[in-house]
């Protein structure tokens, strides 16, 4: 179970986020902290996976607030959810140290995502703020197989190949040389680009109400310690 701790200085928004994570069924929130001071006290008092925060806490920059945290705890994982959209901020807070960047304007279905990334030291950041080069899912010169696009949709959720196989029923291994064939008929050249493609998928299957599968299962391994392959 994934621990998050929350630090956002509107109530509405800590409570929005709470709800929506722990539904998940993988995370849980440790606590919830609307400044700065308080930020930094329950990271003394709390052990974390994650620390979800907003880049605006209170009167306090949330850069003050990355720097004093990364003096506290210099190993763990930030996602930074918030409304600054501008390049300049996401490259400011990655130059900080920050493991992902999602914007408020996003669907929440891609913060889970980054932030089952970040706690496995795999770093994200908004499509709308990154150089995306590839064509659209749509444009593929290939066509997906419904296989194809389960495991592309269940990777854009976070989820490593061993959970993925799991979930599909089949082999870590299996999944991998999917993958392969998805970089192949995409014209990509590493998981790393693939990976705008995979969160746009499972927001997709997500609005439409399309379960990928019924359930998942994952392995009994600490979330947070499981290495993406």
């Amino acid at each position: 179970m994934l621990k998050v701790l929350i630090a956002d200085d509107h109530a509405v928004i800590r409570q929005g986020l709470r709800r929506y994570l722990t539904s998940t069924g993988d995370m849980t929130i440790v606590a919830e902290a609307a400044t700065a001071s308080d930020t930094l006290a329950h990271l003394e008092q709390h052990a974390c996976d994650v620390l979800l925060m907003d880049l605006s806490l209170g009167h306090t920059s949330g850069f003050e607030v990355m720097r004093a945290v990364k003096a506290m705890r210099p190993h763990l994982p930030i996602v930074i959810f918030t409304l600054h959209e501008h390049v300049a901020y996401a490259k400011a807070a990655w130059l900080g140290g920050v493991t992902g960047y999602v914007t408020k304007t996003r669907p929440l279905s891609e913060l889970v995502a980054a932030v089952r990334y970040a706690a496995r030291g795999t770093k994200y950041v908004s499509p709308s703020l990154e150089d995306v080069t590839a064509l659209p899912l749509a444009l593929a010169a290939k066509p997906l197989s419904r296989r194809q696009q389960q495991i592309l949709t269940l990777r854009g959720q976070g989820h490593h190949a061993a959970q993925i196989g799991a979930a599909l029923g089949i082999t870590a291994k299996t999944v991998s040389a999917h993958e392969d064939k998805i970089l192949e008929k995409l014209q990509l050249h590493s998981r790393h680009e693939l990976l705008p493609y995979a969160v746009r998928q499972a927001i997709a299957e997500h609005e439409a109400v399309v379960p990928v599968v019924d359930s998942i299962k994952y392995p009994n391994i600490p979330f947070s310690i499981v290495c993406p392959t």
